[in-house]
């Protein structure tokens, strides 16, 4: 009893790794336990340690049978009553890991391999749906069998079937959006080899598929100028469609729409000859999704409108799922974020009930977007963390990346300068590693205004050059120009930033994307750069009352001006709005500062003196307290060191309070 005790104790304590490296004394008192096991109770814990960490006795049953062995159970309660398994009700379990990992490896390679055939043909016989675990049993027995050479009861074709296996697995977590997983499998398929023609061209496809869905493009790209070459070589039409497509998706991701456009085109073209409708709806959608960045959005529309039509004809509701999905990235840049909203939750819900992981996921995090660009940014932070959670437990760098950008951009509107830094800095670490050079320039966005608030103008002029750099094969796309143009008005390069939003705009204009964030950056720099009434020009365009952002420049165009009803209601109206920025609440209140009258003036006097003191925003803090000054109020913050504003916020400040 003591020993059987002491056993349980050390196994149960064991943190070791099921890798064979568990300590020698740990070792030689389990596989002594073992060797004091009848011959039937072996057999059955030898077989348990092939189907698993634990099951269901009627599996055991017809596993032990399979095999042509007789199963009783009281052998089974005898290894309970050993401390080596447990037996609870209708199911079994070992006590450990350990104790399983220790059984394995005491049978020969010989009896494993004939064993994993025997639980293959089991699963294949009573559990046909558990694709996954067949795959491993009738691959495990083939590699071993590949190492051995032939071994009795072990079938010659078993690496045949092994690999026919692996790539309907894999298929299977294709579908889950499990794409890591899957590449798992179609790996180990290749290296079996011994694939029929069909299933090679199969896993050649998944591979490529799989490394593309995980926004891993180097290897991607490698693999697929190989499929590509592969196709021509065996002058397999659809294959090559197939690789045109991926290529497309490849370049888009890379930035060249120029490329990716020549070859969904082609891919499109191929499988219009060939009249393949399914495929054709494939390479519909990747064409319209790469209008989505840098292209035209009703070019986007028009490819996803018959994509979404020949989806519905061959009756796939994952690629409708997906058309919808694209079509709320339209509606978002658009600037409809209620169409996007409903499109999303129309993808949510068919992916949900489809159980694909991958697609729900990524409609879920465009989601969180939604929601911060339409100032929710508590549901923002919640969908960021369960879908941050999701991306990390399945590998996935790209999702993971995202979510972190997000929790950086929610976090940088609330002033949490040192978390949104944090986390920016994580997001432009897993984008670097997959090299996707759209997710480093919306990291490296969010990053350099978190710089420009911190102080630190070098790095965000240095990351703001790197957008720049990393922007040019992106076409049309205006968003590296407005996060750069964006950066520079934070640090009072009204000039600059008024160049740079104004060629977004330009841009924008061009694609069909929404422009207003662009003009009213263009607003900020003329004000920066002193042309109050240029700055009013522009917003003239754009929908000002819904803008807490379009407010506080008005507010401080009027208060420039001298307007001080004008601006005091823009101010207001910005304090009564839910969830705005503290950079957007910071700057209209320094225009309501300078703009009110009599006891309102103290009021909000004190009010902008204590809040400043809690602002970490060196530029913004830096403006608001040269007002103040400028005020008579000196009493501000006496413990902080006061520096000037940078650039034209301390233009700003002399117009918005001049001297005498």
């Amino acid at each position: 009893v003591y020993k059987r005790q002491e056993l349980a104790r050390l196994a149960a304590a064991s943190e070791a790794p099921a890798t064979g490296a568990l300590p020698g004394s740990l070792r030689a008192l389990i596989a002594a336990r073992l060797d004091q096991l009848t011959t039937a109770q072996r057999q059955v814990l030898d077989n348990a340690a092939i189907l698993g960490n634990q099951g269901r006795v009627i599996a055991l049953q017809q596993f032990a049978a399979e095999l042509g062995q007789q199963f009783d159970a009281d052998d089974l309660a005898g290894l309970d009553a050993s401390g080596l398994m447990v037996r609870q009700g209708r199911r079994w379990q070992f006590r450990s890991d350990v104790v399983r990992e220790v059984a394995y490896h005491t049978l020969t390679k010989e009896v494993r391999a004939q064993r994993h055939v025997g639980v293959a043909r089991y699963l294949a016989a009573f559990e046909p749906g558990l694709v996954d675990r067949r795959a491993h049993h009738a691959a495990t027995a083939a590699e071993l069998r590949s190492e051995l050479g032939p071994i009795d009861r072990v079938p010659d074709d078993v690496a045949g079937e092994a690999v026919w296996l692996l790539a309907e697995a894999a298929k299977g977590w294709v579908d889950q959006g499990a794409h890591r997983r899957s590449l798992e499998l179609v790996d180990r398929a290749l290296a079996l080899g011994a694939a029929d023609p069909e299933t090679h061209r199969t896993l050649l496809l998944l591979r490529v598929e799989s490394l593309v869905d995980l926004h891993d493009m180097r290897p991607a790209r490698r693999r697929a100028v190989a499929l590509a070459e592969y196709a021509e070589a065996t002058d397999d039409r659809i294959l090559r469609g197939e690789a045109s497509r991926l290529l497309g998706t490849i370049e888009q991701s890379d930035g060249d729409l120029v490329a990716a456009r020549r070859h969904l085109t082609a891919a499109v073209d191929e499988f219009r000859r060939i009249g393949d409708e399914r495929h054709l709806a494939e390479a519909l959608r990747a064409r319209g999704f790469a209008e989505v960045f840098g292209g035209s959005l009703a070019d986007a529309d028009r490819f996803l409108d018959e994509a979404e039509a020949l989806f519905a004809r061959v009756e796939d509701p994952r690629g409708t799922a997906w058309v919808y999905q694209h079509r709320a990235w339209v509606s978002f840049l658009s600037g409809d974020h209620d169409e996007s909203e409903r499109r999303l939750w129309h993808s949510i819900d068919a992916f949900s009930d489809l159980q694909d992981r991958s697609g729900k996921a990524w409609s879920l995090g465009l989601l969180g977007y939604v929601y911060h660009f339409t100032r929710r940014d508590q549901e923002a932070l919640t969908l960021a963390a369960e879908v941050l959670d999701d991306a990390k437990r399945w590998g996935d760098t790209w999702g993971s990346s995202m979510m972190s950008n997000l929790q950086a951009s929610v976090w940088l509107w609330r002033g949490q300068l040192d978390e949104a830094r944090t986390a920016a800095e994580r997001a432009l670490a897993g984008f670097r590693r997959i090299e996707d050079r759209f997710g480093m320039i919306q990291a490296l966005s969010t990053l350099n205004r978190s710089y420009a608030a911190l102080g630190r103008g070098a790095d965000a002029d240095r990351s703001v050059e790197e957008i720049l750099v990393l922007s040019g094969s992106f076409g049309e796309l205006a968003y590296p120009m407005i996060a750069a143009a964006g950066t520079a008005m934070h640090l009072g390069q009204g000039r600059r930033a008024a160049d740079l939003s104004t060629e977004a705009v330009g841009r924008l204009d061009t694609t069909g994307a929404n422009v207003d964030e662009g003009r009213v950056i263009s607003a900020f720099g003329r004000l920066l750069d002193g042309d109050v009434d240029g700055s009013l020009a522009t917003l003239l365009a754009v929908d000002v009352e819904r803008s807490p952002f379009a407010l506080a420049a008005r507010a401080t165009a009027h208060a420039a001006l001298g307007d001080h009803g004008a601006a005091m209601a823009d101010v207001r109206a910005v304090e009564s709005m839910p969830s705005v920025s503290y950079w957007d609440l910071a700057v209209a209140r320094v225009a309501g500062v300078a703009s009110a009258t009599g006891d309102e003036a103290d009021r909000r006097s004190d009010e902008l003196a204590r809040s400043v003191r809690d602002l970490d925003d060196v530029v913004a803090s830096a403006y608001a307290v040269d007002v103040l000054h400028r005020l008579g109020r000196d009493d501000v913050d006496p413990d902080r060191e006061r520096s000037a504003p940078p650039g034209g916020w301390a233009d700003l400040a002399v117009s918005l309070v001049p001297a005498g």
